[in-house]
């Protein structure tokens, strides 16, 4: 989302993407509450037994500073609280996922679309992390993806949107692994 003092330029939504908290696929979590999984990346639990899971300690697994994943994780999740220094940072979503895959300890956050069957989707509060629930605005992670312009845009670059709109454009973002704008 723009910032406050952003608002004066044009916003354009032109995809949307989940965020997904991912566990070990053998992980026999199935769900966990929004305020636990800041209470995880926060480093106030630090054990799966404290998730009425297992034991061991949770290995917390995070984007690098920057990042429009992290960035989106933080404002969504932690808010104004701070990721522990002890968690990994990695620098992609697919580094995210393949190290929660290898730890069975392990429970990071990566875009819906690079779930796959190596790691499992946690359910937030009780409701899953899919499309269908994205679409309709019960799962909770959500992030636009924005074009931006600083006024009307030149006639090649809202060309350049209006294709990204289109039907077409549209086909190419879900074959991304991003859901459409609308």
């Amino acid at each position: 989302e723009l910032k406050p003092d952003e608002k004066d330029l044009t916003e354009y939504v032109v995809a949307r993407d989940g965020l997904a908290i991912v566990v070990h696929r053998l992980n026999p979590l199935a769900e966990i509450g929004l305020d636990r999984v800041r209470d995880v990346f926060a480093g106030r639990v630090r054990d799966w037994e404290d998730l009425g899971r297992g034991s061991g300690r949770i290995t917390v697994v995070t984007r690098e500073e920057g990042s429009g994943t992290r960035g989106a994780f933080q404002e969504l999740v932690m808010r104004e609280e701070r990721i522990a220094r002890e968690a990994i940072v990695e620098d992609s979503n697919g580094t995210v996922r393949a190290i929660v895959a290898q730890d069975p300890r392990a429970i990071g956050y990566i875009s819906l679309g690079l779930v796959d069957r190596t790691v499992k989707s946690l359910a937030l509060d009780g409701v899953e992390a899919s499309d269908p629930n994205i679409l309709t605005g019960r799962y909770p992670l959500v992030r636009p993806f924005l074009f931006v312009t600083d006024g009307t845009p030149r006639p090649d670059a809202q060309a350049f949107i209006d294709f990204i709109l289109s039907d077409e454009g549209q086909e190419l973002v879900e074959s991304g692994g991003l859901l459409r704008a609308r």
